[in-house]
C-alpha cells in the first residue's frame, strides 16, 4: 500500500511538472550539444578562440584558476613603451592586465581553481544550461505555463543563444544568465498591501520576522547577488540595466518593501564587491576596469552629476550643458536613430525574420487585449519597451567590423550578442502568437464544418446522408467537392479540440526551431560549420608558427595574436610606423624577432630591407610560406 501511494504521488507529480521535465530535457540536449562543439573545436589539446577578447578572457581565467593572478610581467615590456601585448590585453610597466569586464575571468577562474583548468571552455554551455531552466521558471511566473514552455523550447534552438554559447569565452551568455536568475527571484518578491501607499508599510518590514518575511529577505539577498553578478560580467550594461530595475520597482511600489529594497542593495554590492577589489589591485581605484574611455566617460559622468545638482539646477545653460557632457558619454560613438533602426532590421527583422514578425503579431494582440492582461505581463512589457528602445539606440548607434568584410551582416557581429536581451523578450511574444494562431486555426476549421454541413450526419458504415434527403446533383457536387472538409468532421468526432491545437503548436515550433538550427549551422557565413572549418585553419597556421619559432621569440602580427599568445609573446603591428620599429630595434637586440602576415612581395621585401627597416639596422627575411601568410624572421644588421 505504501509503495502503492508513493507510485500514485509520483505519478501526480509528473503529471503536474511535465512541462518543467520536458525543458530540463531540452537543457540537457542543449548543454550535450554545444559541449560536443567545443569539444570538437579544441580536440587536438591545443585550447584557441576566434577573438582577442576570447583569448584574453581565457588566458586570465586560466592563469587565476591555476596561480590565483591577474597579471603576466614581461620586463622587456619596460624597454619598449609596453608594445609587447595582443588585442584586449594592456601592459602598464611591463605587467599585461585584463582590458574588459572581470567578471567571466573571476567566476570561471574560481571555478576552474576547484574542479581544474580543463572545465573552463564548458562553463559557459552549463550555465547556459541553468539560463534554460530558469528562464522557464522566470516566464511561468509572468505568463503561464504554456508560454514558458514554448518560449524555453525556442530558446534552446535560438542561433544567437547557441552561437555564444559555443564562443565560450564571450561574457555575454554568463551576463544574461545571472540577469535571468536575478530576475526569476525579483518576480518572487512583494506581498499584497493596501492600495494605498503608506510609510508604516516600510517600517513593518524592519520590525517583522515570521516566515514569510524571512522568505521574502532571502529572496531579495538571491536577486541582489545574481544581479550584482550580471553587472561584474558586463559593467556597462548598466547604463539600461538600472533605469529598468527601477522601472521595476515603481511599478512593484507597493508590493516590495523598503527592507527587501536595501536587501536587495546589499547583496548586488556583494556580487559586484570583487570588482571593487581587483579594479583596486589592478588599476589603482575600486571604479576603474582596463577601458580607458570607459573610466574617462565614468569620470565625466560624475562630474556632470555633479555640477547638475550643485549649479545645473539653478541655471538653464549650465543644466544643457551637464546634460549634454552625459548623453556624449552614454552614447560614445554619437546617437544616431537612423543607423540604430536600420542596424535593428538588419539584425533582427531580416536576421531572425521567424522570431520578429510572430513577437510583432503577439505583441498586437497583448495590445488589443490590454484590458485582460495579468498585472505581471504588463509590468513586463513596459520594462521590455524600455529596455528595447535604450538597447537599440545605444548599441545601434556604434559600428562594430568584427568581420572582417565591413559589408557583411552575420550573427558574429557584435549586435547579436548586445541585443540577446530583445530576443530573449520577444520569444514569449512570439510564443503567444503561435498559441493564438493554432486557437485561430481550429476555430475556423469548426465554424467551416458547422456552416457548411448542417444537415448532415455521420453513418457508422462511413457514408454521410442528408437529413433533408436532397441529393439532388448540385448538391452531390458539392459533397463530393467538400471531401476535406467531410473528412475533417470524421476526425473532429475521433479527437478533441485541444489535440487539433497542440498539433499545430508543435508543428509551428518544430518549423521554427528547423530555420534555427539551419541558420545556426549553415544560414550564416559565420555559421558554427564555417566557424570550424576556420578555427581548424588558424590553429594548424599557429601549430605551424610554433614549430618554427624559439619559446622565447616575440612575433609582430596583425591578425594572429590571438592564435600565438600565449605560447609566443606578440606585438600587434605592421612597419608603417617609425616609431614602432624602432621598438623593433630594441626587441630585435634581446630575442628572436619574427613577422607574421599577408605574404609580401618581393619588391616589398626589397623595400622594407632598403628602405623603411634599413634606417634602423634591421633586415627581414623569408622563413616559411603557411597558406596566404608568411612567416618572415627580423634580424639586426650585421655591420
Amino acid at each position: 500500500m505504501v509503495s502503492l501511494a508513493i507510485i500514485m504521488n509520483l505519478q501526480e507529480k509528473l503529471k503536474e511538472n511535465w512541462q518543467f521535465i520536458l525543458v530540463c530535457a531540452f537543457a540537457i540536449l542543449f548543454l550535450l550539444g554545444t559541449n560536443f562543439f567545443v569539444t570538437k573545436m579544441n580536440s587536438d589539446g591545443l585550447v584557441k578562440w576566434l577573438s582577442p577578447d576570447e583569448n584574453a578572457n581565457y588566458v586570465f581565467a586560466k592563469l587565476f584558476a591555476e596561480n590565483n593572478a591577474l597579471i603576466i610581467n614581461d620586463n622587456l615590456n619596460k624597454d619598449v613603451a609596453d608594445i609587447i601585448h595582443p588585442r584586449s590585453f594592456r601592459s602598464d610597466n611591463g605587467e599585461l592586465k585584463p582590458v574588459s569586464f572581470l567578471g567571466i575571468i573571476l567566476v570561471y577562474g574560481f571555478l576552474g581553481s576547484i574542479f581544474g583548468a580543463g572545465i573552463i571552455p564548458y562553463l559557459t554551455s552549463l550555465f547556459a544550461f541553468m539560463g534554460i531552466v530558469f528562464y522557464f521558471l522566470l516566464l511561468r511566473n509572468i505568463f503561464n505555463r504554456q508560454i514558458a514552455l514554448i518560449s524555453t523550447i525556442l530558446l534552446c534552438f535560438f542561433p544567437v543563444y547557441i552561437y555564444y554559447t559555443t564562443r565560450s569565452m564571450f561574457h555575454n551568455i554568463l551576463f544574461n544568465v545571472f540577469l535571468i536568475i536575478g530576475l526569476y527571484f525579483i518576480s518572487h518578491l512583494g506581498v499584497k498591501r493596501d492600495s494605498k501607499f503608506k510609510l508604516e508599510f516600510f517600517i513593518k518590514d524592519f520590525l517583522t520576522y515570521d516566515k514569510k518575511n524571512l522568505e521574502l529577505l532571502a529572496t531579495a539577498s538571491l536577486s541582489g547577488l545574481f544581479i550584482g553578478l550580471a553587472v561584474l560580467s558586463r559593467t556597462s550594461e548598466l547604463l539600461w540595466l538600472a533605469p529598468s530595475l527601477i522601472i521595476l520597482w515603481f511599478l512593484n511600489i507597493k508590493k516590495i518593501g523598503i527592507t527587501q529594497l536595501v536587501v536587495f542593495i546589499i547583496f548586488f554590492i556583494i556580487g559586484y564587491s570583487p570588482a571593487f577589489y581587483y579594479n583596486y589591485q589592478l588599476y589603482g581605484s575600486i571604479w576603474q576596469g582596463g577601458y580607458h574611455e570607459m573610466n574617462q566617460s565614468i569620470v565625466d559622468i560624475t562630474s556632470a552629476g555633479a555640477g547638475i545638482f550643485s549649479d545645473g539646477l539653478f541655471s538653464k545653460d549650465v543644466l544643457m550643458q551637464n546634460f549634454e557632457v552625459i548623453k556624449k558619454n552614454i552614447f560614445f560613438f554619437g546617437f544616431k536613430s537612423l543607423e540604430s533602426w536600420q542596424q535593428f532590421i538588419n539584425y533582427f527583422m531580416v536576421m531572425f525574420f521567424w522570431i520578429f514578425w510572430p513577437a510583432i503579431f503577439g505583441l498586437s494582440h497583448v495590445i488589443d487585449d490590454w484590458k485582460k492582461q495579468l498585472s505581471n505581463q504588463k509590468k513586463f512589457l513596459i520594462t521590455y519597451f524600455f529596455v528595447l528602445v535604450m538597447l537599440m539606440f545605444y548599441y545601434g548607434s556604434w559600428t562594430f567590423n568584427d568581420n572582417p568584410n565591413l559589408a557583411s551582416i552575420t550573427i558574429g557581429n557584435s549586435y547579436t550578442r548586445y541585443w540577446l536581451p530583445i530576443y530573449l523578450g520577444a520569444l514569449p511574444l512570439a510564443s503567444i502568437f503561435i498559441i493564438n494562431l493554432a486557437n485561430i486555426i481550429v476555430f475556423k476549421a469548426n465554424k467551416e464544418i458547422n456552416t457548411f454541413l448542417p444537415n448532415y450526419n455521420y453513418i457508422q458504415d462511413g457514408t454521410f446522408v442528408s437529413s433533408l434527403n436532397l441529393l439532388e446533383n448540385s448538391r452531390r457536387r458539392k459533397i463530393f467537392g467538400s471531401f476535406f472538409t467531410l473528412n475533417l468532421k470524421f476526425f473532429k468526432k475521433q479527437i478533441s479540440d485541444k489535440f487539433l491545437k497542440n498539433t499545430i503548436v508543435i508543428v509551428v515550433v518544430s518549423i521554427m526551431c528547423f530555420i534555427s538550427i539551419n541558420y545556426v549551422l549553415v544560414g550564416s557565413e559565420e555559421g558554427l560549420v564555417v566557424s570550424y572549418y576556420n578555427h581548424s585553419l588558424a590553429k594548424n597556421e599557429a601549430k605551424m608558427v610554433f614549430s618554427l619559432t624559439p619559446v622565447d621569440s616575440v612575433i609582430i602580427t596583425r591578425y594572429h595574436d590571438k592564435m600565438l599568445f600565449p605560447e609566443r609573446r606578440v606585438v600587434v603591428g605592421l612597419f608603417d610606423d617609425k616609431r614602432m620599429i624602432e621598438k623593433y630595434q630594441i626587441i630585435a637586440k634581446n630575442v628572436p624577432l619574427f613577422y607574421f602576415n599577408f605574404t609580401l612581395r618581393q619588391e616589398d621585401i626589397d623595400y622594407l630591407n632598403n628602405r623603411r627597416l634599413g634606417e634602423f639596422g634591421l633586415s627581414i627575411q623569408a622563413v616559411e610560406e603557411i597558406n596566404d601568410f608568411s612567416l618572415y624572421e627580423v634580424k639586426i644588421v650585421e655591420k
